[in-house]
């Protein structure tokens, strides 16, 4: 963080990559980047876009890692146990009527409200704002 508490791009690293992104696409106009003999043709909106996808991965991980609280232990230990069980495993089941993933949904809701909501002081939510 900044002296004052302040993300910016040398602390955080999605307004590095956004600002990184600014400065290529924006204001440089450098040529496009070469991966592996694939070319670079997403525009400006496509590349936030994408940063937008990562961080809800992001969110979805941190949201499980602090699931597991006090309250919410046996609920932590059964949604771990179904993740790491061969029924959830590349299917579709249906975990809505299951109370350990009704908790972990309650609790992933609050934190994709604060983190991932268009409008929100976060960093994503002003990409998504600016969307």
């Amino acid at each position: 963080m900044h002296e004052d508490g302040t993300p910016n791009s040398k602390n955080n690293p999605l307004l590095f990559w956004v600002a990184l992104l600014l400065q290529t696409e924006e204001f440089g106009k450098q040529p496009r980047l070469n991966f592996a003999d694939l070319q670079d043709s997403l525009i400006m909106r496509e590349k936030l876009l994408g940063i937008v996808h990562y961080a809800r991965a992001l969110i979805l991980d941190y949201a499980f890692a602090t699931f597991c609280t006090q309250e919410t232990k046996e609920h932590y230990a059964a949604a771990a146990a179904d993740l790491n069980g061969a029924k959830y495993k590349g299917s579709n089941v249906d975990v809505t009527d299951v109370p350990h993933w009704n908790a972990f949904i309650k609790h992933f809701e609050a934190i994709q409200k604060k983190w991932l909501s268009k409008g929100s002081d976060t960093p994503i939510g002003i990409i998504l704002t600016l969307l």
